[in-house]
């Protein structure tokens, strides 16, 4: 049963990112910083950070540390 809730909690937030956010997401659990984010995808490191902000301000955290435990913990990551 624990499982079943488990896979309903993944499910719901399989689409809780956009693609550029979950994109975003990953760079961030490689200890990437935004300087090397903004260069791997072409886009200015003002927009990465624009970019965190924005996705920590969905995902209700503080750092990007509490962002990847809170991704693991959704299924996210």
């Amino acid at each position: 049963m624990k499982d079943f809730f488990k896979q309903q909690v993944h499910e719901a937030y399989q689409n809780f990112f956009t693609k550029r956010e979950n994109i975003i997401i990953l760079n961030i659990e490689k200890n990437l910083t935004n300087k090397e984010i903004a260069e791997k995808l072409n886009i200015s490191e003002d927009t990465v950070a624009t970019q965190i902000k924005n996705i920590l301000k969905k995902a209700k955290c503080h750092s990007s540390e509490e962002l990847i435990i809170f991704c693991k913990g959704k299924g996210i990551l």
